[in-house]
């Protein structure tokens, strides 16, 4: 097992390694003593990797399906409650009581403006 085993590998160390993994299969006679280093184990060990490489394809689109109607459903819900605050707004007034339940200040609680002084020339 190699130290860095905890590392993902590189796309061009992949790439690497399937080169050799086909150099491999064009040398004739080639008899390993450890049967896990045989030329049909490679290409099986080659064909889980390749089938692990989809499923994480997949799954990176599915993600980003998700993430796309997470979206979509947040706006809709988002839109969907500011339309209900305006009808909350014509239905009970901008000074009721239930301006607050909606997250509002009411029309009375606002500070009203500060007539200006006029400037003083010297």
């Amino acid at each position: 097992m190699a130290p860095q085993q905890r590392n993902r590998l590189s796309s061009s160390v992949i790439a690497e390694d399937r080169k050799v993994l086909q150099a491999i299969q064009d040398i004739d006679g080639y008899t390993p003593h450890n049967l896990v280093h045989a030329t049909a184990e490679l290409v099986l060990r080659d064909d889980v990797l390749r089938q692990a490489e989809i499923a994480v394809e997949r799954a990176v689109l599915a993600l980003d399906a998700a993430r796309t109607r997470q979206h979509t459903a947040a706006w809709d819900l988002h839109d969907s409650l500011q339309g209900a605050k305006e009808e909350i707004i014509g239905q009970f007034g901008s000074d009721s009581q239930i301006m607050h339940a909606i997250g509002y200040k009411k029309r009375s609680e606002h500070k009203r403006p500060k007539s200006r002084q006029p400037a003083v020339s010297a």
